[in-house]
């Protein structure tokens, strides 16, 4: 299947729920991997409104069409978003390249142009390439990041707070995890919140009930 064969077939059906937490701490029983950032709520301003995923287009040559990824950020604009995913399942990171990767946030970065937020999507199998691109999304001017979870192999919550703790203290940049499709347990999911500068939970799913829970506990505790 060549990437604009996975393109038809890439459409995101999702129901996107931010979860916002503005102070944290470091667990005693993790231990911190990473210095990091300290982050005042200034990063949930301006965070109201539609956020859209948008698709990787690419050229004759099979080369990622930066015009028209400007395109279809004014087109959108237009429309009244108020903020771009990039680079997620719709944008089918799991076919670019790193490069390609930061060439396209780069690109949808300087097509908004401070007109909205950006949020790029880091997330890769290995952890290290996670952290690369959270470094470069942030010089890129990315105002979040955001990942999904160890892919591929199943993994325990030990392995997955390691790879959100590594990908949080990459950069200075708020974080938001991504459920997509699997159970959603709020004491569990919680602890995340442990990480200082994880701010947002991403969800694809059915679960409104533990969503809701989530964004009570969160809130309050």
């Amino acid at each position: 299947m060549n990437r604009r064969e996975f393109l038809g077939a890439a459409a995101l059906a999702a129901t996107a729920t931010a979860i916002g937490k503005e102070g944290a701490g470091v667990s005693a029983t993790q231990t911190p991997v990473n210095t990091f950032p300290v982050l005042n709520g200034s990063e949930f301003k301006g965070m109201e409104g539609a956020f859209v995923p948008i698709f990787t287009p690419y050229t004759k040559d099979d080369k990622i069409n930066g015009d028209m990824v400007g395109k279809q950020v004014e087109r959108l604009l237009k429309a009244g978003v108020k903020g771009f995913y990039v680079g997620g399942g719709t944008g089918e990171h799991v076919l670019l390249s790193l490069a390609e990767r930061k060439y396209l946030a780069e690109a949808a970065i300087s097509a908004v142009n401070g007109r909205a937020k950006v949020i790029i999507h880091v997330g890769c199998t290995y952890t290290e390439d996670s952290v690369r691109l959270a470094k470069h999304a942030e010089k890129a001017g990315a105002d979040w990041i955001a990942t999904l979870g160890p892919l591929v192999f199943g993994q325990n919550f030990d392995a997955s707070y390691y790879h959100y703790s590594r990908i949080a203290g990459a950069s200075g940049l708020p974080l938001m995890i991504y459920c997509w499709y699997r159970d959603l347990v709020p004491d569990r999911e919680r602890k995340f919140y442990e990480i200082p500068n994880l701010k947002g939970l991403k969800y694809t799913g059915r679960d409104f009930w533990s969503v809701q829970e989530m964004w009570a506990t969160t809130r309050t505790s």
